[in-house]
């Protein structure tokens, strides 16, 4: 594993926060749609995330996914958050 680069649990290291998201979300068996839809946004939108085309750079969607993919926060965005909470619960969403 090189610096900078975080394991899933099972994993392997994975880089960015987009093959995170694919990965957790192929994990979960969810498809693209239906990932999006529980967090309340597009399939496009997760698509252009997890290629990497649109940053995760707001903590009210980091923890919508991170609840919707079982994933903790700190490991979906790959750092150490000290504030943030392990993970969303519940599935997020809402809708």
């Amino acid at each position: 594993m090189r610096a900078g680069d975080v394991a899933l649990p099972g994993q392997g290291s994975v880089r960015s926060a987009g093959d995170r998201v694919r990965r957790a979300g192929r994990d979960r068996g969810l498809t693209l749609e239906v990932a999006a839809g529980r967090v309340g946004k597009s399939k496009g939108w997760l698509s252009m995330t997890e290629h990497g085309h649109l940053q995760l750079d707001r903590l009210s969607g980091i923890i919508a996914l991170a609840g919707v993919l079982g994933v903790p926060v700190p490991v979906l965005i790959g750092v150490p958050c000290p504030g943030c909470p392990r993970s969303a619960g519940g599935g997020g969403g809402g809708r």
